[in-house]
Formats: C-alpha cells, structure tokens, sequence
C-alpha cells in the first residue's frame, strides 16, 4: 500500500510501529538504498520516508532515527520530491 503525504511527526510515530523496515531517504547517508534493503521481498512491509523539496532538516532525521528509521542515500542525484517516490518504489520492485 502506497500512502500520500502525512504530517511528519504522525508519519515517524504511525510507522515506528508498523513495519520492522524503516528507511528515511537523505543524500549524505552513508548506507545506499540497495545495501540496506539487501533482505527484504516485495510484499514485505517497508517504509520509506520522501523528504519535502530541501530535504529532511537535521532534527527531523535525529527524530527519525529515533523512531527506528535507517538514515540511507538514493544514488548520486537528488530528486525533486515527487519523482523520488515514483523511483525509488521502481528501484525496490527491480531488484527480483
């Protein structure tokens, strides 16, 4: 299931308890998308947290971390926010 934009501090606290894999998209992270989602299936649950145009500001990703998400990096180029969504989901299905 694919959700649509939620307030950030109901998104982290919603999700922390949702599903056991939870990443939070951010362009310095030292772990990439692929190495973290190395396990995991389609059909699995996963989160991935989208920041807003700018990205994720430092407190909002301490917070995150918090709340259990891995902090991970999407290839080189930072995407506007609504085509991050479309790419990453087309990462994550391309990798059977």
């Amino acid at each position: 299931m694919v959700e649509g934009p939620v307030p950030f501090d109901e998104a982290i606290a919603a999700e922390s308890s949702k599903h056991a894999l939870r990443l939070c998209l951010a362009p310095n992270a030292t772990a990439s998308l692929v190495e973290t989602v190395r396990g995991w299936r389609p059909g699995e649950p996963l989160t991935v947290m989208i920041g807003p145009e700018g990205g994720f500001d430092a407190e909002e990703l301490d917070a995150a971390a918090a709340h259990g998400f891995a902090r991970v990096r999407f290839g080189s180029f930072v995407l506007r926010t609504e085509t991050a969504s479309v790419a990453v989901l087309g990462a994550l299905l391309a990798r059977e």
